[in-house]
């Protein structure tokens, strides 16, 4: 296990995965031509913003940050806007494939375990599925590993700019996708806990964060419910539409628990209506997550953690779980409302997980020659 100050991206590492990636980015788009449905509209937006119309482009998506980008692109290369937009995803890719190597040796990765997980990240079919899409999420994903990667460094170095740094980043991720707020309040509470944890401080200032967080997240969250009768979300934030959003929550779930009862489960078990429809939506995410993840890597994963092959230090392995953490209470609040999850949604769970499988394969691969 290599110190945590080290870093082993070499320049033929790095060239290896940005051809590579750029290659399955090409093969992607050349056997998907069909663009998503989201696709079009974030093309359509670009176009609005390519001829000046920025109102029309607001109103065709609430999300201006990727369309706009793509106009960028398509500006700066003179290239159609749906080639802009593939070029754009295939840049994100890269970058996030470079970064998930930044992270895999901040967690303790050797050279060998940084090339394994090069080839993890470029061949993983979790991301490769999704490269072809014209979404969001490709930026939002890299923005997202960045900042675990520089919350890492900083808890490893105690470094209040790296700590600036990863906020940076999750709050250009917030550009991308509205669960980054919940990141960017957590951060800084969690940084302040960690060391108040190692320095034994007072038990209340040890949970004072835990406090402000949930002082914080429970009008966030509310507002995330809320959803005015267009079906478009307003920008403002107010306590009518945080109490709003969370009545809408409530009723949404007690007419998911109340179909259950009349259409699902017999009269006689309609007591177990909560626990059945609890259940459901740990299994929905679960097995999202597995078939995202893949049976395989997710062995792996659980063996990398237990033989306790990764993270050369608690202050390593508690960013990580932190995420973990905020991204299944995300999923569950997702879950417990609208009762389904696409295969996007889980993305960044899953590729925090998979900074775990190179150091079995590594470990696996030192026995097998040993």
């Amino acid at each position: 296990m290599q110190s945590p100050d080290k870093s082993h991206l070499t320049p033929g590492i790095v060239l290896f995965t940005v051809m590579g990636s750029v290659l399955v980015s090409l093969w992607s788009a050349h056997a998907d031509p069909i663009i998503n449905i989201d696709g079009t509209l974030y093309v359509q937006a670009a176009r609005a913003f390519a001829d000046g119309d920025t109102g029309l482009a607001l109103s065709l998506y609430k999300w201006p940050a990727y369309p706009y980008l793509i106009h960028l692109v398509h500006e700066a290369t003179g290239l159609g806007l749906i080639v802009s937009a593939h070029l754009l995803n295939a840049i994100f890719n890269v970058l996030t494939c470079l970064v998930f190597l930044l992270l895999v040796s901040a967690l303790g990765g050797t050279q060998r375990t940084v090339v394994i997980a090069a080839a993890v990240i470029v061949l993983f079919p979790g991301l490769n599925e999704v490269r072809s899409y014209i979404i969001r999420d490709h930026g939002y994903i890299f923005f997202y590993l960045a900042t675990l990667f520089l919350l890492v460094k900083a808890l490893q170095a105690r470094s209040i700019a790296a700590l600036a740094a990863s906020m940076a980043c999750m709050g250009v991720a917030m550009l991308f996708r509205i669960e980054a707020v919940v990141f960017l309040i957590a951060i800084p509470l969690f940084y302040w806990y960690s060391f108040a944890e190692v320095e034994s401080t007072s038990r209340i200032r040890r949970l004072l964060p835990m406090a402000v967080a949930a002082l914080v997240l429970v009008p966030v969250f509310g507002w995330w419910f809320y959803s005015p009768e267009e079906g478009s979300r307003e920008v403002a934030f107010s306590l009518d539409n945080v109490g709003s959003g969370w009545s809408s929550a409530y009723e949404m779930l007690q007419i998911k628990i109340d179909t259950l009862k009349t259409k699902v489960i017999n009269t006689s078990s309609s007591s177990v209506a909560r626990l059945v429809f609890l259940w459901s939506v740990v299994g929905i995410i679960g097995a999202q997550v597995l078939v995202i993840l893949s049976i395989p890597y997710s062995v792996l994963g659980v063996y990398a953690f237990k033989k306790g092959l990764v993270f050369p230090s608690s202050l390593a392995a508690r960013p990580w779980k932190l995420f973990v953490a905020c991204n299944i209470a995300i999923l569950v609040l997702f879950t417990l409302t609208w009762f389904f999850l696409t295969d996007r949604y889980p993305l960044a769970l899953v590729v925090t997980l998979l900074a775990t499988v190179p150091f079995a394969l590594d470990h696996l691969l030192e026995r097998w020659k040993s």
